[in-house]
């Protein structure tokens, strides 16, 4: 056997320190960067998560209250309360009554949920605006949940201060 000289053996102790170092980068290092990178995306999206997870907990207080409150406004109102019913009365109210050419009362079911949904709609002719801006409001100030989902005005053309109007009336009703 042979015998290495100094700078042979400082050689291989090179060689050697440089293959441990490959080996230490191969199988330590970068897998451990590697690990490291997933273990902190995982954490950023998580940390995404939750942020969201408390936004929509925000928002989902926000929609119960409201639902509550609505809800309060449909019990609120009379037993056999009727949209039909309740427009013709306002309709008295608000003096439309004799321009009231038809009313055309419609119901659905909401899918999921204990209400039904009822319209109402109402043709006025030959009518002035005042009395369809009071009507609007008689329908819309009452707090019992009766909105006014769309109005059409059109002019009667004939160079008189007269309006036809065209309004879609809609509410929940308990169904059954």
């Amino acid at each position: 056997m042979t015998r290495l000289g100094r700078s042979e053996k400082r050689l291989v102790l090179l060689a050697s320190v440089v293959v441990c170092g490959i080996l230490l980068t191969e199988f330590v290092i970068t897998p451990v960067a590697a690990h490291k990178k997933k273990v902190e995306t995982r954490l950023a999206r998580a940390t995404a998560d939750q942020t969201d997870l408390r936004l929509l907990s925000r928002e989902l207080g926000g929609l119960k209250a409201r639902a509550s409150g609505a809800t309060a406004k449909l019990d609120s109102r009379p037993q056999g309360f009727n949209l039909f019913s309740h427009l013709e009365v306002l309709a008295g109210e608000a003096g439309v009554k004799p321009f009231l050419k038809s009313m055309n009362p419609s119901t659905s079911p909401v899918p999921d949920s204990p209400y039904r949904r009822s319209q109402v709609e109402l043709k006025l002719e030959r009518i002035g605006m005042d009395l369809v801006m009071g009507f609007l409001y008689k329908i819309e100030s009452q707090d019992n949940g009766v909105y006014v989902r769309r109005v059409k005005i059109t002019e009667t053309g004939k160079g008189e201060p007269y309006v036809d109007a065209v309004l879609h009336v809609v509410t929940l009703e308990r169904a059954g």
